[in-house]
């Protein structure tokens, strides 16, 4: 169940644009790592333009946003700055959290990064940095899953969320972190939501944990190509 706080902040998104990427998880994969590396730093769109940002945030709204939080809850943060900071985009975005009860981590409008109090307490910071590299990726899809959003295709939806793994793997792999936290933190977000929010979660346009964990395993083999 969304908070009034996030609800709010999904209502009032603009429509922003992003190159869309032909591949499919598959054809992705018969591809060299580099093409995709080269793919991904001639197309990465330009960050919000600080007026607009501005506007943004001038438009969210203060109810629901929890901003005392714990040493413990800080020092999340902190990790998930670094994450930022590792891949130039601590300048992009401000990262809030929101009083509610499903785990979620998402991106609005490419400056603001919105996690959940569940999803706070029930990651630990190296799962926030893969689940926010993953978030990150969906920078490159913006107006590929608005169209599939849109046509209400499912298959097509599910692939840009494994193409956002994708990059959240080859990100955390060149960063020299972990890319095996991306699947880790995925089955604790999953696990928690199907056990205390069942009748409240949708998964239609998600992969599930096994496809994801076997496309985890596909593109960490992909990566270590001569």
């Amino acid at each position: 169940m969304r908070s009034l706080f996030l609800a709010s902040v999904l209502s009032i998104a603009p429509h922003t644009y992003a190159q869309p990427l032909a591949y499919t998880p598959q054809e992705l994969l018969a591809t060299h790592p580099r093409e995709f590396v080269e793919w991904l730093n001639t197309h990465q769109p330009a960050s919000v333009a600080p007026e607009e940002k501005a506007r943004i945030f001038a438009r969210l709204p203060t109810q629901g946003e929890i901003t005392e939080l714990d040493a413990r809850g800080r020092l999340k943060l902190v990790a998930v700055n670094r994450l930022l900071h590792a891949t130039d985009r601590d300048a992009w975005y401000e990262v809030k959290v929101t009083d509610v009860e499903y785990a979620r981590i998402v991106v609005f409008a490419r400056a603001v990064i919105l996690i959940s109090k569940s999803a706070l307490w029930l990651l630990d910071e190296q799962d926030l940095q893969a689940l926010v590299a993953h978030e990150i990726g969906h920078e490159y899809f913006t107006t590929d899953y608005e169209d599939a959003f849109k046509a209400g295709d499912h298959r097509r939806l599910k692939d840009l969320e494994l193409l956002c793994d994708a990059f959240a793997i080859v990100t955390l792999h060149r960063l020299g972190m972990n890319p095996a936290r991306l699947v880790a933190g995925v089955e604790k977000i999953t696990r928690h939501n199907g056990e205390f929010l069942a009748t409240r979660v949708d998964d239609t346009n998600y992969p599930t944990v096994a496809e994801r964990r076997s496309f985890a395993r596909e593109i960490t083999t992909w990566l270590q190509a001569p």
